[in-house]
């Protein structure tokens, strides 16, 4: 009942201002004539109602301060405030990111594009001819190319191998990363560099493609290749600048807060120097890579492990914070790779891609998937770490709720908000177990479509029941669960309103490799809010930062959006189409359009 009253009264503040008589604050900032979105609470599928919108906000000290109508946010107006005219425009939270790894160095982006093998070639050997890489062609310096849509080479089945890549007219080895970040291709002088032959076996959860003689084909997913060429050498100050570039481009695209997983000490430290240096404008949860707890059972190795992990947080400052890891549990459900970990043994086609006849395979994907980090799961808990789990599949799934479940009965409930990422495939009767274990679901619901992934690399490979499922929003929204958006950037370009116009259709943008047709239409989220509130509130919930960002409310950090277009006002499918014209972060323009026409109240351009 405190809980309510003070609810209440938080509200009553929000909407019925201090009057004229009390002493208000001078504001650095007021933006009048918005449609500016205002919520509180998380998304829990709790019936929260309709949207609702203020015309005003008043900002200081980089916090709000102020949310109402235009006629009493003009009493926060002095001197020296900033004065912003909204001119109708929909005001919105930062995009609070869930899953992000940030932009990457390459030597060739691809473009997120598939293609025939002649196209994919082409823009390889475009890369290889462009000035900057000319004169490396004789060498054994590596050339890696990023952003593949592997899945989308066309004709459907075909399948880029070492004997395309070596058409190139280079001696370099060549790496092809596909978009997933899972699955690669090379060309036989980076196959022969890493000494890979008929005799190499796959990685426990890997697997090196082979043609009828086992020969390497050319195609891995999951692996650890080692030494395939002469590294080109990386200036520190280079990875340096990627970070600020990752800065900008997560601005540009609305987000202000960030969880990056999986990263190593250099790229902590990286991020760390643009801390030092100012140039931080995102609030960065930075997570590190805790691999080891796999097969370990040793509570000294264990312990020891993570005790080394607490030397991280020293770099944790400003908008910097270190206090997650990341265990990978499977890989991908699609075809070729299989490396998904999977309840029941994923199907084969014994047919033709035209007319194909299934039957039940063997291979279930990695086994074990998570059940043998059970310990090294709950000495993790045990020490403080809120774990973030990679898991497609549904038995990695259910491992990892196991996980979690030992570790709630071993330790004792306590607010760490672990967290399951991707969930592509869960069991039914795993769902509820979401809310009842506490565990957060990261999703990257741009990823429930029909694409080429979907489609030619999923659907008859496993059961239609669970093929109907996928990316099973609305039964974990149903059941309660928390649901947290997370784009992982640079799988996908960074797109947070593809993500939160495919969460509420499951369907795909018209670009080659998507095709017509809702992805499981039962599992779409048709709440516009909701959605919305999953990509905010819920994760600032996630990480931890529920009470400062998320929400426009007062009190909290002033990060918002301003954008092209109402979100509420528009058909579904051009929810997409919105660009962001202005993104704030605790009160400072970080991004704005040039083109966006927001002008101060005396008509200058902000």
């Amino acid at each position: 009942m405190r809980r309510r009253l003070a609810a209440v009264a938080i509200l009553a503040a929000v909407l019925h201002p201090a009057s004229a008589k009390d002493v208000l604050r001078e504001a650095d900032t007021v933006m009048t004539n918005g449609r500016i979105l205002v919520f509180e609470g998380l998304e829990r599928n709790a019936g929260a109602g309709g949207p609702k919108f203020a015309q005003a906000v008043a900002i200081a000290d980089g916090r709000f301060v102020f949310i109402g109508q235009d006629r009493k946010a003009r009493r926060y107006v002095g001197p020296k405030t900033r004065v912003i005219d909204l001119g109708g425009r929909m005001v919105m939270p930062g995009v609070v990111d869930g899953h992000f790894h940030g932009t990457r160095l390459t030597d060739c982006d691809m473009g997120y594009a598939g293609g025939a093998v002649a196209e994919v070639l082409a823009r390889l050997q475009a890369c290889l001819d462009r000035p900057d890489q000319a004169g490396l062609k004789k060498t054994n310096l590596r050339m890696t190319a990023t952003h593949l849509f592997g899945e989308a080479i066309v004709p459907p089945g075909t399948a880029l191998t070492r004997y395309d890549l070596d058409r190139l007219d280079t001696t370099r080895p060549v790496m092809v990363e596909n978009a997933d970040g899972h699955k690669f291709w090379m060309n036989s002088r980076a196959i022969d560099n890493a000494h890979i032959d008929e005799n190499t076996p796959a990685p426990a959860g890997g697997e090196i493609g082979r043609d009828a003689a086992r020969k390497p084909n050319g195609f891995f997913s999951d692996c650890e290749v080692g030494d395939w060429g002469q590294a080109a050498p990386v200036t520190e100050e280079s990875r340096v600048e990627i970070v600020r570039r990752t800065n900008a481009d997560a601005n540009r695209a609305g987000i202000t807060s960030v969880f990056v997983p999986g990263g190593g000490e250099d790229e902590i430290a990286q991020w760390a120097k643009v801390q030092d240096e100012g140039k931080v404008t995102l609030r960065a949860s930075l997570g590190l890579s805790a691999s080891f707890v796999h097969g370990s059972t040793d509570l000294t190795d264990l312990r020891t492990k993570i005790a080394a992990l607490n030397d991280y947080k020293r770099y944790a400052r400003g908008l910097l914070e270190v206090t997650s890891v990341k265990v990978y549990c499977d890989g991908v459900m699609e075809y070729p790779a299989h490396t998904g970990a999977m309840l029941k043994p994923y199907n084969v086609n014994a047919g033709t891609l035209d007319q194909p006849i299934w039957r039940s395979g063997t291979s279930r994907g990695p086994d074990p998937s998570c059940s043998d980090a059970r310990t090294g799961f709950v000495e993790l808990d045990k020490a403080g770490w809120q774990i973030h789990v990679h898991a497609i599949g549904d038995r990695a799934t259910r491992d990892a709720l196991d996980n979690f479940q030992a570790a709630l009965e071993q330790n004792g409930a306590r607010d760490r908000r672990h967290t399951i990422t991707h969930l592509e495939a869960i069991d039914v009767a795993d769902v509820p177990r979401f809310a009842g274990l506490g565990v957060i679901a990261s999703m990257s619901l741009q990823w429930a479509r029909r694409d080429a992934y979907t489609v030619n690399g999923t659907q008859g490979f496993i059961d239609d029941a669970l093929y109907g499922r996928l990316f099973p929003a609305a039964e974990l929204w149903r059941s309660g669960a928390i649901i947290a958006g997370g784009s992982d950037y640079p799988v996908d370009p960074l797109l947070p309103f593809v993500q939160i116009e495919t969460a509420i259709d499951h369907t795909g943008e018209a670009v080659p490799g998507v095709f017509p047709g809702a992805l499981s239409p039962r599992e779409v989220v048709p709440d516009r809010l909701a959605v919305i509130k999953m990509h905010t509130i819920n994760s600032a919930y996630q990480m931890h930062r529920e009470r400062d960002i998320g929400s426009i409310e007062v009190g909290k950090y002033a990060d918002l959006i301003v954008l092209s277009q109402d979100l509420f006002g528009i058909p579904v499918e051009r929810i997409s189409d919105t660009r962001v014209l202005l993104t704030m972060l605790g009160g400072t323009i970080v991004y704005k359009d040039a083109g966006s026409g927001i002008m101060t109240d005396n008509r200058a351009p902000v």
